[in-house]
């Protein structure tokens, strides 16, 4: 009995490892490859439908599928890139400008603080001043590095087409490939790595097309509600409120509600009033549609995906925010095989 507790506690950590190193040190050098697996995941439920209803044959869908998605992603990326470059570099431009505003208005709260409090008013000063200096040379960094990242992305083309080469393959071949890859598995242990292949793969497709889609759906709306405002950097807030939505309690409204207070304190009430109400659009658009996207079950808690973006940040960087819940995706469903009845 103890040797059987031994035994499988040593499977849990091998297991855990494993997962991490494949993470850590592999899927890097096969980034092409698993950029492609995942836009075959994408399109293939419209390629299997084509095949069975139309009779289409499997390579010409692919084809036909995946030259109409990279259209609709190469106008979107070629109009996002041209747009957040202007707006990054107009951002980097005016930032001095936000600072003097952020310290008049500092400057007009200490004012009124100090009228309370005689004896603080200088410590909190210099603090307040040191604060804005640090906020500003963060912000000032960030944008600086973004701005960097956009334009170094026209250097990513050749990732990009050899991703799209293997989309195709990916989808065409996928009964091929997977009868291929289980000759190399042991006979006694096909089934076990069946059933974790077929969990995984649909914890996988399951959760990166239906985060993939609420995402998409969040950056959009956002975007067009603040062109449709006027607000300033629309592609910038918006692209970063769909970045927010992949983190569980936040979401959106950690763009939208500190938006909202800054047009509040410029006394520019409608343009607070627009955020919020666009804001609630999202939010409700988002509540309707979750449950028919995600479905009954991914694999996550929220709790648990929670926990599995800090540690994936913590690991594996800003890459962290899908590895973490994909290697938790992962870990999972090969526990639900081998300790079916802790699932």
């Amino acid at each position: 009995m103890v040797n059987t507790e031994i035994k499988k506690e040593l499977y849990i950590l091998g297991i855990i490892a494993g997962v991490f190193i494949a993470f850590k040190y592999l899927l890097p050098l096969f980034i092409p490859f698993i950029i492609g697996a995942l836009l075959a995941i994408m399109i293939d439920p419209v390629v299997d439908w084509l095949e069975e209803h139309f009779r289409v044959p499997r390579g010409l869908s692919a084809f036909v599928v995946l030259i109409l998605v990279v259209i609709i992603l190469l106008a979107f990326i070629v109009t996002g890139i041209t747009r957040l470059i202007y707006e990054l570099d107009l951002l980097l431009q005016t930032l001095p400008q936000y600072q003097e505003m952020l310290a008049s208005f500092v400057d007009r709260v200490v004012e009124q603080i100090s009228q309370l409090y005689s004896g603080l008013p200088g410590v909190m000063l210099k603090a307040v001043e040191s604060g804005e200096q640090n906020v500003y040379n963060a912000i000032s960094s960030v944008i600086k590095q973004l701005l960097s990242f956009v334009q170094s992305l026209p250097n990513m083309v050749v990732i990009g087409l050899l991703s799209i080469i293997a989309s195709f393959f990916f989808s065409r071949d996928k009964r091929i490939i997977s009868k291929t890859l289980i000759q190399f598995v042991p006979r006694s242990w096909r089934k076990q790595v069946f059933e974790v292949k077929e969990d995984v793969f649909t914890a996988f497709s399951g959760f990166f097309r239906a985060q993939l889609i609420l995402i998409s759906m969040t950056a959009v709306m956002a975007i067009v509600g603040l062109t449709l405002l006027g607000v300033r950097y629309a592609w910038l807030l918006g692209l970063t409120a769909g970045i927010f939505d992949l983190i569980p309690m936040m979401g959106p409204s950690a763009v939208f509600l500190p938006l909202a207070g800054y047009f509040l304190v410029l006394d520019q009430l409608p343009l607070a009033i627009g955020v919020l109400i666009t804001l609630g659009f999202i939010l409700l658009v988002r509540q309707l549609s979750e449950p028919r996207i995600v479905g009954a079950n991914i694999g996550l808690h929220p709790l648990a995906t929670l926990i599995a973006i800090y540690l994936g940040f913590r690991l594996f960087g800003v890459s962290g925010f899908i590895l973490g819940p994909l290697a938790a995706i992962t870990i999972k469903a090969i526990f639900a095989v081998i300790i079916p009845e802790a699932f």
